[in-house]
């Protein structure tokens, strides 16, 4: 009982129950394969989500926090889908992070993805992360980064991102 008060004080039920019952068919909704949490904004919920492997209570958690650098009282994580998102496995969309699919393009993110608070992806046409993201920390701003967990390097410094 303990634990299922301590998951409500982090969770936003109303908009859990709403999320799941809006992009799933009722049989998948019910089993609430994602979890929202408190601060997190739903701005744009005109796409579609596409589950790819097996459907499990609380798989994808967006606005989950857990860092201590976080700002908790002003932190807002923020949903704008207009395209496809594909999960395929345990997802973790950190507090204060930005998720953005524009029309048409397509995010899909693996299985072990997780993303630490103020992150952000915008996809305008097709981006795709594999099993088991990076784990290394960076400091540096406007780069790319790739390898897997670890074993993670800058691929290329000074990225000027045109919108």
């Amino acid at each position: 009982m303990k634990a299922i008060i301590k998951l409500l004080k982090k969770e936003n039920i109303w908009k859990t129950v709403y999320f799941n019952f809006h992009y799933f068919p009722f049989k998948t909704a019910i089993r609430m394969p994602v979890f929202i949490y408190w601060r997190s904004e739903l701005y744009k919920m005109q796409g579609k989500i596409e589950i790819d492997g097996p459907i499990t209570t609380g798989m994808m958690k967006f606005g989950s926090h857990g860092l201590g650098t976080q700002d908790l009282l002003y932190s807002r994580t923020m949903w704008e889908v207009m395209g496809t998102l594909i999960i395929r496995g345990k997802t973790n969309i950190g507090r204060g992070s930005k998720i953005s699919v524009g029309d048409g393009a397509v995010l899909t993110l693996g299985h072990d993805f997780a993303i630490t608070g103020n992150s952000e992806i915008i996809c305008q046409k097709k981006i795709s992360f594999g099993n088991s993201t990076i784990t290394k920390s960076f400091q540096e701003s406007n780069c790319i980064i790739g390898g897997h967990g670890n074993n993670a390097y800058i691929i290329r410094n000074g990225i000027s991102w045109k919108h």
